[in-house]
């Protein structure tokens, strides 16, 4: 249940870090969580929300004698009581679900899912993506970070933001504390 609740705000920390990545570059998402929200879901919305300037890499290659299962393709979206959602609504946002994109349901397959018998500790969930292509970063609605985060205020310029001066003065007179990641 947690991880549902912080699901929007890793996928915007990982899309922040791909922003500031360059063509070429490399970027590691891992979690101590197997919960497919967290993990694959963050993972298919990067490569959503880039329109596939990020791609992920088969990091069992560089690792041979890493033991571990592949990411998820399909899971079960639940609500707080258990009960199976099927559908994007109020109980449960559209990057909950996995992709409808056989393509990119089949990439999730290249993540790694570290059991505790493959590494005698905790479970871990990992993937690798290399940055292919530039992107433009934009506001989305459900982004309340893009206009509150000194972060994000000072490079709005790069993510797309355009906020009026109603939303900047709004912003200077909350003095929003530094947000540490």
């Amino acid at each position: 249940r947690e991880g549902t609740k912080l699901q929007l705000t890793q996928i915007q920390i990982a899309l922040r870090a791909c922003h500031l990545l360059k063509k070429g570059g490399r970027l590691v998402y891992s979690t101590c969580s197997l919960n497919p929200i967290e993990n694959e879901a963050v993972v298919a919305q990067i490569i959503k929300r880039t329109s596939g300037a990020m791609r992920i890499v088969d990091a069992r290659s560089l690792l041979p004698s890493l033991a571990c299962n592949e990411g998820l393709s399909t899971w079960s979206v639940t609500n707080a009581r258990g009960e199976i959602v099927s559908e994007a609504g109020p109980l449960a946002h559209e990057a909950m679900f996995p992709p409808t994109d056989a393509t990119d349901a089949a990439s999730l397959k290249l993540c790694m899912r570290l059991m505790p018998e493959h590494c005698n500790g905790g479970a871990f969930f990992v993937a690798v993506l290399d940055k292919v292509g530039d992107f433009a970063l934009t506001k989305s609605a459900d982004s309340e970070f893009a206009l509150n985060s000194p972060l994000a205020k000072k490079s709005r310029k790069d993510t797309g933001v355009t906020p009026s001066a109603d939303q900047d003065e709004v912003a200077s007179e909350r003095k929003v504390p530094p947000q540490f990641v």
